[in-house]
């Protein structure tokens, strides 16, 4: 077996030339239940579940392998024919995360009957301190990352940054909350799949835009969000300084 990845408690490895294996202690099996609900409601192209299971306290997921290359390895070497066209396949496939019926704010947890997403308190590595509760608004969900950097700051300017997110009307939506080059497979301008869903749920709409910007990022990338999602100047701006005192 080949070893593709190994971090913060998660590794992937190739099984062969079909199978990916991902594994380890912060591997949750709710990232295999996105890429079935994900595969089955969208078009987006996501690596097939062919099994999920935990033991011993790991979580392993094991899926078909998604042929291509990283769109990070390779964005700088596209033609602007080719970026053009991975750029409008991105667009839509937002759009379809965007349409997802939603409800409270949290982690994926499952679908209802009527096709509206439900969800657990956020679990993922961006809150070791959760919030105790399922949320009920965008509101709340920046009330929460306020209070948290609140707790850390040197300087705090509540006022300002409330008043800042509170004049954004956001609405919940499912987000996929890692939509980066990264975890987006290409091939020849085509976009052959969407990896990484583990941190997917229900966020303010301005979230998705938010986690798609990295600072490290080719300007090929970062200079061109506003041609796949609803960009929010505002907000970034506020969560640039609490997630960079975090991580």
């Amino acid at each position: 077996m080949q070893v593709i990845s190994q971090n913060s408690g998660r590794t992937v490895v190739l099984e062969n030339d079909q199978i990916i294996l991902k594994y380890g202690p912060a591997v949750l099996l709710r990232e295999a239940e996105v890429l079935k609900f994900i595969g089955e409601k969208t078009t987006i192209p996501v690596p097939k579940v062919i099994e999920s299971y935990q033991k011993d306290d790991v979580g392993y997921i094991r899926m078909e392998r998604i042929r291509g290359e990283s769109l990070s390895k390779v964005i700088d070497k596209l033609s602007m024919e080719e970026l053009s066209s991975v750029y409008q396949q991105l667009s839509s496939y937002l759009k379809q995360l965007k349409a997802i019926k939603v409800n409270k704010l949290g982690s994926f947890q499952s679908v209802n009957l009527d096709g509206e997403v439900q969800v657990d308190p956020y679990d993922n590595e961006f809150f070791y301190d959760a919030p105790p509760e399922i949320l009920s608004d965008p509101k709340d969900y920046h009330d929460y990352w306020l209070e948290r950097y609140r707790t850390i700051a040197d300087t705090y300017h509540p006022k300002i940054f409330q008043k800042l997110l509170s004049s954004i009307n956001e609405k919940p939506r499912f987000c996929h909350s890692d939509f980066s080059p990264r975890n987006i497979m290409v091939d020849h301008g085509k976009v052959t799949g969407i990896l990484d869903w583990e941190f997917a749920g229900v966020y303010p709409e301005s979230w998705e835009s938010i986690r798609m910007f990295f600072p490290g990022e080719s300007d090929r990338w970062n200079l061109s969000l506003s041609r796949m999602e609803q960009e929010y100047p505002i907000v970034f701006l506020v969560y640039d300084r609490i997630l960079g005192a975090f991580f």
